[in-house]
């Protein structure tokens, strides 16, 4: 367990398959598979304990000092540190597959055979210090390759073969990250920074996880570009504006709304034939709640109409029987009253890398 109270494991060679287009991998690749070694077997011999794979480990750690760059110091310091976390990161591996086998002493010794190349090739030391905590330089070696991996991983878009891999990769450094940050690992200056950590928060790992968990977040990140460069949302800046709407968002800040819209969009679309079924039947179903009130308008209106049609006989019926009355009434006598005239009514809604000791 490291210093951070975290258990990570070595990543499995399948893991590693994964990962090995990633720059960082693509050099750890290069420092794996070197070319005839044997020429370093004797300088190697008094590497102990007497474990094959460690003395072989010792002539590769050699041959790759010899082929650090020459000419470009940048580029020479870049391998050196990249060779320094993958040596430590090989001595872990062979120490966990040998369990109580390899101790201090044997990877000081280990250490001493590499600066003495180094010395006599380049006039300096390879390694001036040591931690023999092995995994806290597992987690330094993490953060390391994250961030030379950043500029790659930022680059992906949707679809890709390997996004969710990725997307797990960084996943898992995101807790690495956030501890650093929340324990205030953060530098001051470039004289204070750990070389392998980058507080620029464009690094953080959240931000790429928009590009690397495709699905409805695709339509999430469409959606937001449509919005914030919409004419709407331009003249009202986004805020205080009457059609401005404040919107519910997950853990990655995606909008739950369009979320929702994405995944009905994406159920209708994951089967052609029962999306076109659907689809039909809404539109059906439509066509005959329109009907039903144009059926009902209709007879509300003959309704009307004939009832009009009544009142008006009625009319001319009370019409036709005033005026015989009125011829009549010089034959009625004088005291009788008239008769009274009678009114009729009518009546609405992740490959993960968990890392925990061997």
């Amino acid at each position: 367990m490291s210093q951070h109270g975290l258990n990570i494991r070595n990543l499995t060679n399948e893991e590693e398959a994964i990962l090995k287009e990633l720059p960082a991998f693509v050099i750890y690749d290069k420092f794996n598979n070197t070319g005839d070694t044997s020429k370093y077997n004797r300088s190697c011999e008094t590497v102990e304990p007497n474990i094959g794979e460690f003395k072989n480990l010792c002539a590769k750690f050699l041959y790759n000092i010899e082929n650090l760059p020459k000419n470009d110091w940048n580029n020479h310091n870049m391998y050196s540190t990249y060779l320094y976390y993958w040596v430590f990161h090989e001595i872990n591996k062979i120490s966990i597959a040998n369990p109580k086998k390899i101790n201090p002493s044997d990877v000081n010794r280990f250490v001493n055979i590499g600066n003495a190349l180094y010395n006599d090739l380049y006039h300096g030391t390879f390694i001036k210090e040591f931690n023999f905590d092995l995994d806290e330089l597992k987690e330094q070696k993490y953060l390391y390759d994250y961030f030379e991996n950043f500029n790659a991983l930022n680059k992906i878009t949707c679809p890709h073969s390997k996004s969710r891999a990725y997307y797990k990769y960084v996943d898992f450094i995101n807790k690495f990250y956030t501890k650093k940050i929340q324990e205030k690992q953060c530098c001051i200056g470039d004289r204070y920074c750990e070389h392998y950590f980058d507080c620029d928060n464009k690094y953080n790992p959240k931000n790429l996880f928009y590009k690397l968990k495709c699905g409805p977040q695709v339509d999430t990140l469409k959606w937001k570009q449509r919005h914030l460069t919409s004419r709407r949302y331009r003249e009202g800046n986004g805020n205080d504006n009457e059609h401005h709407a404040t919107l519910e968002t997950d853990e990655y800040g995606n909008p739950l709304n369009s979320l929702t819209f994405s995944r009905i969009l994406e159920g209708i679309s994951s089967n052609s034939k029962y999306g076109v079924l659907r689809i039909g039947a809404l539109v059906t179903l439509t066509l005959g709640i329109i009907y039903f009130f144009y059926v009902k308008y209709k007879s509300s209106t003959r309704k009307s109409k004939l009832l009009k049609e009544e009142l008006e006989r009625d009319s001319i019926m009370d019409s036709n029987y005033e005026m015989n009355m009125d011829e009549l009434s010089e034959y009625s006598l004088e005291d009788e009253n008239e008769n009274e005239d009678e009114h009729f009514g009518a009546p609405n809604r992740n490959l993960y890398f968990a890392y925990s000791p061997s």
